[in-house]
């Protein structure tokens, strides 16, 4: 890739209601034989840590999201655009991602912090997590089967909606160079997800399941951004 012109921020890191921003394209490569850029002021959620990536655009066309590595990890798109119309290093853009599933993610993934710290609470160990629409579980370490699951997903269930009934805030900080996001004194993990910023964003938080197999414990769990709750 191109030497970057500045160094790229990761804004989606600091405010998880950023859709749209006009930028600057600050390097520019060949990704699987198709071109991709990077811009300045990165508001676009690469996939990771079990949260999928950010559906984008760049000057309204559809992008895909990649990861490249350089001197710098860079998260860059790939915009569906013919060759002669691909900005180049230096040019402004404007880009966006699509504002319905951007908060569908944060609270898919903001809803999971809160059902593995449940979960955790029940001395089981953590082992991945998956915030994806529709297949959203975390796994963990499972000596034995679950005297009774129904039971235990009801128990977890009533401590998450206990939390939420607090409306607690969800911050996130940096220290020693890692990304930490904390939910009151209820959950505290390294993250690089977005998330929410009052847990009363979240609607109808359903643990739908939990089973073991194979020394695992999964436990399934839905949840939507509620439209109308009120940003502090």
């Amino acid at each position: 890739m191109n030497d970057p012109v500045v160094h790229q921020l990761a804004v989606y890191l600091d405010d998880t209601y950023a859709t749209e921003v006009s930028t600057t394209v600050i390097a520019g490569a060949l990704h699987d034989e198709q071109r991709c850029l990077a811009v300045r002021d990165n508001i676009v959620h690469p996939q990771g840590g079990g949260q999928p990536a950010d559906i984008a655009t760049l000057n309204g066309a559809a992008a895909s999201v990649v990861r490249v590595q350089h001197d710098q990890p860079l998260v860059a798109l790939v915009p569906e655009l013919p060759a002669g119309e691909l900005p180049a290093v230096g040019e402004r853009v404007s880009v966006a991602v699509d504002r319905a599933a951007r908060l569908e993610h944060a609270a898919l993934h903001t809803a999971g912090h809160l059902v593995d710290a449940a979960v955790r609470a029940r001395d089981y160990r953590h082992i991945v997590s998956n915030h994806f629409p529709g297949q959203a579980r975390i796994e963990f370490e499972a000596g034995t089967a679950l005297e009774d699951a129904e039971e235990f997903v009801a128990t977890v269930q009533a401590d998450v909606h206990a939390v939420i009934d607090k409306d607690l805030p969800v911050e996130a900080y940096w220290a020693d160079g890692r990304r930490y996001v904390r939910i009151g004194e209820f959950s505290l993990d390294e993250c690089a997800g977005t998330h929410v910023s009052h847990l009363d964003e979240l609607g109808d938080l359903v643990v739908r399941s939990a089973k073991v197999k194979k020394g695992r414990l999964k436990v399934g769990y839905s949840a939507r951004y509620r439209e109308g709750a009120v940003r502090r």
